[in-house]
């Protein structure tokens, strides 16, 4: 246990037996002054020193002997090589009182010992430092060695030629030849001339250049990186920049330059200063030589004052915090992303922070952070919440994921070949190369002041070909939200900011300038956003298997989770919740039943019990029977879910339970659908579509069968938030109202600090909250599909009079042959888009209208503008006013 130093008194005697090795070391190139190396006489006093310290090397090497289990093998290491062909020179030298160098310089081996000195010395911290002590340690003892090995056989000749042919060299003169070798200069004036010295020589020639060839640079870069990540930015007037900190890592750095430089923006413009607590691996240092024109990095922490001051905090444009999604603890992860915002808000609080975290209940902390302001840009991009409530929303609306990524994200042009279109056998080009609209946010027109929503929506899509899907709200009970397809009694007041699908900022800013021509069962949670319940026992909630099936299941919603008991929790609440938000009715709430594993479901229990009708199957998505059992057969969708704690270091074999469990599904050849997180590089083992032969390139595997029909959603998507939420972070908050089923401040601080929802049995309080619009996806009906030869815009008028739906893409079948009917997600199809029987619309939907009926069904129970005399009567005539 000492001699290993693992103990203090272990680590002294390791660091004493290093610093006596250099004072041995010292004495012998005092020695190397005279000018022969053979017996000689001598007169000073360093043969007694050298004496007293071979004595205790004998010691130790005494120790370590008896201490070796392999005997054997304790002869062979380096440290016992070095004792036994320098302790007895010294001890015979001494006997003899004459001096004799021998191979004494072997003594110059030790400093091998240097990096595990300075780590027992608390010096090197950093892996920089660390291989920076270790290459030095390398190259000096291989110098210093080379060298006493050419002053031993110059200086005393070849023994069979008895001296005839050697030469007086100083060891300097020594060092001096190794170093010229080693960096292949070869001046000449200093040679071997014994035929061992030459022998050494051309051994020397090949391991030092080697050495000096990839040590040397890896020196440099060291030392001279470290010195240039620690300068300070300097401002460049006129340009902006960002700063990015958090989890700087080579997957993390590649995948937001590619998201933020895929911003079809034209020239780029916002310049990225990296702020990282660690210096950059290699591979890391040759992105940013990549990407040097508009990145650079720093190495600091953004917890650190001095650092924040190095990257001038103050005068960048926003600070973007990375996160770890792969973190096996996302408990850390998050504090320490949350840490560095609050440092970030203390010192700066005027700077816009745009942070990522992994679990939703931790968003309460950063609304506590002072000077924490959403008007001023701070957003959260909750990951997990996000995730699963985009999972959940595609349980209701198949596609949506696919439809949503191509209108909040960005992408690089696309240029897809006519033949690709049509092997993939989809009737419009548009499906593969996705359309140039977007999510964009503008003022609207004042003179839109005291105008309902409808007429609005209807005006900008007529005359100026835009889709109006949202308005901010700031003031009356909806303070500080987005409504989305708000009803007729919501007219708009002055200064109000509208969500519109259009290609460009140009054609959004026309509405600036536009003039107008005058002419019950339910029981709801206490902020009536969602459906509540009291407590539900896990007992009760609980499927026992009895037969084929265990109960009569019909269009439910099954959850096939992958965890243990000792798994990161995948948060199911944020699953759940978009499901029973409020704005569904009673009867329209889905049966959701999970099956998995009882141990781990126990864990997620508690968060989720008081949600209705929720149940629970203790199985395996891999098992057919327990399949059967939940009766997925007749379920409307199956979702596959598994905890992020990797199994595998390997990125294909990450997905293997939710791959199996998807096959598994599809070979029972059930009607249900199913949706499944996967990683992107590996929708190969689920879109049998893709081939070898394919030319989809693998960055752009969105355009699978898998992705545009939604059955896929991938994480990339939510790496691309973070892009697009700094460029316009209203967008964010959208995209939040649209999938997570509608959250506030309110709901956030008490799943904080109850970790459940708190009931309340007052439904006519929460009306308001509760009447706002929900996601669906409805077939068209006869009649508003009254002409072969209507288009999108025909719909698109006709639905929002009759039924004030509005609709904003179309989820198109694919050619035939399609076996499976599968279908692609169209965003904002052009106006004059042709439209087929067979199409169904994304839409969005008024509270007092039925999700899941059909247009035509809702032309029983709604005529033109009814929808509006429904929503009077349920808030008591009360007006309100953005």
């Amino acid at each position: 246990m000492m001699l290993s130093a693992q103990t203090f008194m272990g680590r002294v005697l390791v660091i004493l037996v290093f610093l006596l090795s250099i004072g041995s070391l010292i004495i012998y190139f005092i020695n190397c002054a005279f000018p022969v190396e053979h017996f000689q006489s001598f007169t000073d006093h360093t043969l007694a020193i050298d004496m007293s310290f071979n004595a205790f090397f004998l010691f130790y090497f005494g120790l370590r002997f008896m201490a070796a289990n392999n005997k054997l093998r304790f002869w062979l290491e380096l440290n016992s090589i070095v004792d036994f062909f320098t302790i007895p020179p010294v001890c015979v030298s001494y006997y003899l009182k004459r001096n004799w160098l021998g191979l004494r310089f072997l003594r110059a081996l030790r400093l091998l010992e240097l990096p595990k000195i300075l780590l027992f010395l608390k010096i090197t911290r950093t892996s920089h430092s660390i291989k920076l002590s270790r290459l030095l340690a390398v190259v000096l003892s291989t110098w210093l060695t080379a060298a006493g090995f050419i002053h031993l056989v110059e200086n005393s000749g070849d023994p069979w030629l008895h001296r005839q042919n050697s030469q007086s060299l100083s060891y300097f003169d020594c060092l001096y030849l190794t170093m010229v070798t080693m960096s292949t200069v070869g001046f000449g004036d200093v040679v071997t001339k014994t035929s061992l010295g030459r022998i050494f020589m051309v051994f020397f020639i090949i391991a030092g250049l080697v050495l000096f060839a990839n040590f040397i640079p890896e020196i440099v870069d060291i030392v001279g990186g470290n010195q240039q990540y620690q300068d300070s930015y300097k401002v460049v007037r006129g340009r902006k920049y960002i700063v990015v900190c958090g989890d700087i890592t080579l997957e993390s750095v590649t995948a937001f330059l590619r998201n933020f430089l895929a911003q079809d923006t034209g020239d780029i413009c916002t310049e990225i200063v990296f702020l990282g607590e660690a210096l950059p691996s290699l591979e890391l240092e040759t992105v940013f030589k990549c990407y040097s024109a508009y990145t650079t990095f720093f190495h600091g922490s953004a917890l650190n004052y001095k650092d924040l001051k190095r990257v001038v905090m103050g005068s960048a444009d926003a600070c973007l915090i990375l996160a770890d999604t792969c973190s096996s603890d996302p408990y850390v992860e998050d504090t320490s992303n949350i840490m560095r915002a609050l440092s970030v808000k203390n010192h700066y609080p005027k700077m816009r922070v745009i942070i990522q975290i992994i679990e939703s209940h931790k968003k309460v902390y950063l609304a506590n952070i002072p000077n924490w302001d959403w008007r001023r840009g701070d957003s959260i991009v909750c990951l997990a919440e996000l995730k699963l409530g985009f999972i959940a929303q595609s349980c209701l609306v198949p596609g949506l994921s696919t439809l949503l990524r191509s209108l909040f994200i960005r992408q690089k042009s696309t240029k897809v070949s006519p033949s690709l279109v049509k092997r993939k056998g989809l009737r419009n080009r548009k499906v593969f190369e996705g359309n140039d609209y977007k999510v964009i946010t503008h003022w609207l027109s004042n003179d839109f002041v005291d105008m309902t929503f409808p007429d609005v929506c209807r005006l900008c899509f007529v005359k100026l070909d835009l889709v109006l899907l949202a308005i901010e709200f700031r003031s009356g009970v909806h303070e500080n939200s987005i409504l989305v397809n708000p009803s007729a009694q919501i007219k708009l007041h002055r200064n109000t900011m509208g969500f519109f699908i259009a290609k460009s900022k140009v054609e959004v800013k026309r509405t600036a300038a536009i003039a107008i021509e005058e002419d019950s069962n339910a029981l709801l949670d206490s902020t009536g956003m969602f459906h509540w319940c009291k407590a539900v026992p896990l007992e009760q909630a609980v499927l026992k298997h009895q037969g084929q099936t265990t109960s009569p299941l019909h269009d439910h919603i099954v959850v096939c989770v992958f965890g243990d008991a000792n798994s990161t929790l995948i948060g199911l609440r944020n699953f759940v919740m978009p499901l029973r938000a409020s704005n569904f009715t009673y009867q329209e709430l889905k049966d959701i039943v999970f099956v998995g594993s009882l141990e781990y479901m126990k864990r997620e229990w508690k968060f989720i019990q008081n949600f209705p009708k929720l149940l629970l199957f203790p199985g395996s998505a891999l098992s057919c029977a327990d399949l059967r059992a939940v009766n997925i057969r007749y379920c409307t969708m199956c979702t596959i879910l598994s905890s992020n704690q990797r199994a595998s270091t390997n990125p294909t074999l990450v997905d293997t339970e939710s791959i199996l469990a998807t096959l598994n599904i599809r070979s029972m050849q059930f009607k249900c659908k199913s949706a499944a997180g996967d990683a992107t590089s590996n929708v190969q083992f689920i879109d049998h579509h893709i081939s070898n032969n394919s030319r989809i390139p693998k960055q752009e595997l969105y355009l699978a069968t898998t992705f545009s029909s939604g059955a896929i959603f991938s994480d990339s998507f939510l790496d691309s938030l973070l892009s697009t939420t700094y460029r316009n972070h209203h967008v964010l908050a959208l995209l939040q109202t649209l999938v997570t089923g509608g959250t506030s401040p309110e709901l956030e601080e008490q799943l904080a600090e109850k970790n459940m929802l708190c009931g309340s049995f007052s439904n006519i309080t929460y009306m308001a909250p509760r009447a706002r619009c929900k996601l669906a996806l409805m077939p068209l009906s006869k009649r508003l599909l009254t002409d072969s030869q209507n288009s999108f815009g025909d719909i698109y008028c006709k639905a929002l009079d009759l039924f004030g739906i509005l609709c904003f893409g179309l989820y198109r079948l694919t050619e035939e042959p399609n076996p499976y009917k599968n279908r692609g997600a169209i965003a904002r199809p052009p106006s004059d888009f042709k439209m087929l029987p067979t199409d169904m619309l994304f839409c969005v939907v008024p509270f007092s209208t039925t999700a899941s009926n059909d247009l035509s069904v809702c032309e029983e129970d709604l005529s033109p503008r009814r929808h509006q005399s429904h929503m009077d009567s349920s808030i008591k005539q009360n007006e309100v006013r953005l």
